[in-house]
């Protein structure tokens, strides 16, 4: 068995094709007109379903639900945390304290506070970091501001994708390394199916004249039943089989598909499948160690496919 196989990554056109994508990924974008500046900051992280979060600035109600709808047709599927905040702001925010509400806050608090002789200065700090004294925005934005929202908004998912697909090219490359030393390692397993098949007939041959003594065996029959077990435990429809999941792995990697995880994670699980019963009817030291190797690669492919959309 090889200590370790070299990767041809033209033998998979690597090169040349990235279709698959990553689920994590960043993406931020900044637009501006005049004094009206916003940044939009997209994350995504790993999640089997599409989770959006969004933290916007106050106004944003109705336009919500259209950021939502234009990041998840991007997307796709994970868990994806928007952030919009508003650049343009600056010192304009002061002017944004709602006056009647202060004063009669002020005044009850004044008072409560000199009936129980206690200092009345903290009273005008603490009722500034309330939400209802300082609006900060008004109730909805313009439509000039949306503009320039959208602007933002378009940059920053456009960086995603792009942060995604590099990643993505990474993990295509991640991928048919490990599925192309699985493929590579049947060939080894053949290596040991002669010698294999020898020694099951000799340990056999051997616990049986443990109980019988050898004159009284009926070698015709204990051949037949060499033959039945041994068919019991041929192989050849596990190597054919994982031979066709790994070409069948590198084709979905390669599709125009750009949501494949799903099918590539049930190729692995189904490759996973065939190492299992090749490792159960074994019966052999040096085949086991190869299908060892195998679990660990394909383990490796798991691990990988948790990020691919």
């Amino acid at each position: 068995m090889p200590d370790s196989i070299d990767f041809p990554v033209y033998l998979f056109f690597i090169n040349f094709i990235f279709m698959i994508l990553s689920m994590t990924g960043y993406g931020r974008g900044e637009a501006q007109d005049g004094d009206i500046c916003y940044q939009v900051e997209i994350k995504s992280l790993n999640s089997k379903n599409t989770d959006i979060r969004c933290k916007l600035p106050e106004g944003f109600i109705q336009e919500e639900i259209l950021i939502r709808q234009l990041v998840k047709e991007e997307v796709m599927r994970g868990r994806v945390e928007v952030l919009v905040t508003d650049l343009s702001q600056g010192e304009s925010v002061a002017t944004n304290i709602n006056e009647s509400i202060l004063k009669v806050y002020y005044n009850k608090l004044k008072k409560i506070a000199l009936d129980l002789e206690e200092n009345t200065e903290s009273i005008l700090p603490a009722l500034i970091r309330n939400q209802d004294i300082m609006k900060g925005q008004t109730a909805s934005i313009s439509k000039a501001q949306w503009n320039v929202v959208y602007d933002a908004l378009k940059d920053s998912i456009r960086a995603l994708s792009q942060f995604r697909t590099e990643e993505g090219k990474v993990l295509a490359k991640e991928l048919s390394q490990r599925a192309f030393i699985i493929d590579k390692l049947i060939p080894e397993i053949e290596k040991f199916e002669g010698e294999r098949i020898e020694k099951l007939k000799e340990r056999l041959q051997r616990n049986l004249e443990d109980f019988i003594h050898k004159d009284k065996i009926d070698q015709n029959r204990f051949e037949q039943e060499i033959l039945f077990y041994i068919e019991k435990l041929d192989i050849t429809e596990e190597k054919i089989r994982l031979r066709q999941h790994c070409k069948y792995f590198e084709e979905q990697i390669n599709t125009p598909d750009p949501q494949s995880g799903k099918v590539l994670s049930f190729i692995a699980q189904e490759m996973g499948r065939e190492i299992n019963t090749l490792g159960a009817k074994a019966q052999h030291f040096e085949l086991q160690q190869i299908v060892v190797q195998m679990k660990d690669e394909l383990e490796k492919i798991k691990e990988q496919l948790a990020n691919v959309l």
